[in-house]
């Protein structure tokens, strides 16, 4: 078939999707972790700084709002005077990163969740249907009956998504007709890599994120810390394949996405399509934690104002892609959430489940009464202690990986 016959839908993905299956998976779940680890004789004066100014930065005692990690690495390299100082610290919260996310997503009770293939697979295939309705029905009427090729942008550490419909074995399927049309799943890639690799990318955009001006030109930190220097590094051309994916995209999909400047790169990409072609659409699904005191008359505000941020981050003037940038909200009231069937019943007694476990080892974490705000009150904290479970391995001397051999039971065992 030509490829002027098949419409093109790419899914850009992120934490939020593990959130909404009830996962503690968020950058202020591990700050809770992170803060609460007792120092260790072989910690350096660099990782105990790092850990100081981190929790400093972190959280704003005034907004209760957490900062965004990646962003502020970036911003803590003014505390540094050497590479090799910020190297030690940079690998010890990468490290624990992993150790933290592993033991959520073992001990987390997403083996048992019932398979989702059908509701994932509608939902990718036809994302449109979680829009107000006007919008709805005006995309549906612009789009061509013509054979549908969806694939997965997903920038997410863990493999939540793939283990719920087991993506790997769907790859070149068909996943059936919707709307009169054949879908066709192409394929799913994690353009920051995965636990199970043990080769995360953690870091800014680019050089100017970087505060410490003595850094931004140098070898060791450009390697760690610039998400795509590390991805050209690392040399699996996963950012060359998602970058196609969407230059040739019709429909975009953007869900549980953190909107920020460390991701600039990608949002630019999307923002250059959109205005190449008039005929692309692009749809947000924001989670917006006080969604329920806003009344629906003024929901199209919100809506509208979600549109101008986003553009902002496209590079894109919202006036310039009028009704093609269509945005919903994915947690109103009474209406299901996309990609999944859990109540917020079912979410929070997920979160709870993770989360006794991590108490038993001594890591507290209190919630706030909105389990899906990711925000959490540190309250006062009890050191726990941890040892390193990963020994880094050299990767073209720069690059932080870690072999496989190396990784035990995981986390819960070592904890007290």
């Amino acid at each position: 078939m030509s490829p002027l016959r098949i419409m093109k839908i790419v899914h850009v993905i992120g934490n939020g999707f593990d959130l909404n299956q009830g996962l503690p998976t968020s950058y202020a779940h591990f700050y809770e972790y992170y803060f609460q680890l007792r120092p260790q004789e072989s910690d350096s004066e660099s990782v105990l700084k790092l850990r100081e100014k981190l929790r400093e930065k972190l959280y704003d005692e005034q907004t209760d709002r957490w900062a965004d990690l990646e962003k502020t690495l970036g911003e803590l390299t003014a505390e540094f005077e050497s590479d090799a100082e910020f190297e030690e610290a940079y690998l010890d919260i990468y490290r624990h990163l992993l150790e933290f996310l592993k033991a959520v997503y073992d001990n987390s009770e997403v083996a048992k969740f019932e398979k989702l293939e059908e509701t994932i697979y509608r939902d990718l295939a036809m994302p449109w249907k979680h829009l107000v309705l006007r919008e709805r029905i005006e995309l549906e009427s612009s789009l061509p009956l013509e054979d549908a090729h969806v694939s997965i942008i997903n920038f997410n550490y863990t493999n939540t998504l793939d283990r719920l419909c087991d993506l790997p074995k769907s790859v070149g399927k068909n996943m059936g007709r919707y709307d009169n049309r054949s879908t066709i799943f192409d394929g799913y890639h994690h353009v920051h890599h995965m636990l199970d690799s043990n080769d995360i990318i953690l870091g800014v955009d680019n050089a100017n994120q970087i505060m410490n001006e003595n850094f931004r030109g140098d070898e060791t930190v450009q390697n760690y810390l610039i998400k795509p220097q590390t991805n050209t590094g690392l040399g699996n051309m996963v950012d060359t394949r998602c970058a196609e994916l969407i230059r040739n995209a019709r429909i975009i999909c953007i869900y549980g996405m953190s909107i920020g400047e460390t991701d600039i790169t990608w949002w630019k990409k999307i923002g250059n399509r959109l205005m190449k072609d008039s005929t692309v659409r692009v749809l947000y699904f924001p989670f917006i934690s006080d969604i329920a005191n806003v009344l629906p008359i003024q929901q199209t505000l919100h809506r509208n104002k979600q549109i101008r941020y986003l553009c902002k981050f496209l590079g894109v003037k919202a006036n310039d892609v009028k009704g093609r940038v269509l945005v919903n909200f994915c947690n109103l009231p009474g209406q299901r959430n996309i990609f999944t069937n859990l109540s917020r019943k079912d979410v929070k007694e997920n979160f709870e489940h993770t989360m006794a476990l991590f108490q038993e080892k001594g890591v507290i974490f209190k919630p706030q009464s909105k389990p899906l705000d990711s925000r959490f009150s540190l309250g006062t904290i009890t050191p726990i202690e941890s040892k390193q479970l990963f020994e880094p391995r050299v990767y073209r001397k720069k690059i932080p990986a870690f072999m496989p051999e190396n990784i035990d039971d995981g986390l819960m065992a070592k904890l007290p």
